[in-house]
């Protein structure tokens, strides 16, 4: 072994550090991104919870993103449009959709 072998065997390692560090990066942002699904379809659960236990079916719906709200009047608590992957949606009944959000989450 001559004395040229320990920089490479340096420079080696240091690339190996920073395809781990990358990977790494990558992998936080992963998690991020399925933690915020998570806490999204915990919202929906609620939601669709609290629309069955609502005797009226006055709802607040968001209008843009102004912090303005319509009462709106749900017609049908019991079937509910859930994406399913790839911008397409199923009409489930609201317990499947519940316990469908609650598997993905």
């Amino acid at each position: 072994m001559n004395q040229a072998d320990p920089p490479r065997e340096i420079q080696t390692l240091q690339m190996y550090l920073n395809e781990y560090g990358q990977q790494i990066e990558l992998m936080t942002q992963q998690l991020a991104m399925i933690e915020q699904q998570r806490l999204e379809g915990t919202a929906a659960i609620e939601t669709l919870r609290a629309i069955q236990e609502n005797a009226d079916g006055v709802v607040l719906l968001p209008v843009g993103g102004g912090g303005a709200y319509l009462r709106v009047k749900v017609l049908d608590a019991g079937h509910v449009l859930v994406n399913i992957g790839s911008d397409v949606s199923v009409e489930r009944a609201t317990a499947d959709a519940v316990e469908y959000l609650g598997g993905i989450g």
